[in-house]
């Protein structure tokens, strides 16, 4: 089993620099319409990155700041049907997950 985690967005803070605990100014406008053009642009690519994804056979699941994906192939295979769906500069976010199997042992 893999799994392929993908961030989506986090708190303001990690998102906007100088953001917390200082004072915002007018210039603050312009970070906010640039984030929100960067995360319009970051959620539709994910959006489409999902439905390939679901296509192909792995399960999605949400989390706090990201959508983990899980498929029962091995990494190699992973990495090879990234790289086919031409989604390989998501291979290195790739980690086979031994927790099942650990369970199974159990």
């Amino acid at each position: 089993m893999v799994e392929l985690s993908l961030y989506l967005f986090g708190k303001p803070a990690w998102e906007l620099d100088d953001f917390e605990g200082n004072e915002l100014d007018e210039d603050f406008s312009e970070k906010l319409k640039a984030l929100g053009d960067e995360l319009r642009e970051r959620l539709y690519n994910l959006a489409k990155i999902h439905s390939i994804l679901l296509k192909n056979g792995w399960t999605a699941y949400g989390g706090l700041y990201d959508i983990t994906y899980y498929k029962d192939i091995s990494l190699e295979e992973a990495k090879k049907e990234l790289k086919e769906l031409g989604l390989e500069e998501y291979v290195e976010n790739l980690i086979e997950d031994f927790e099942e199997e650990i369970e199974e042992e159990e």
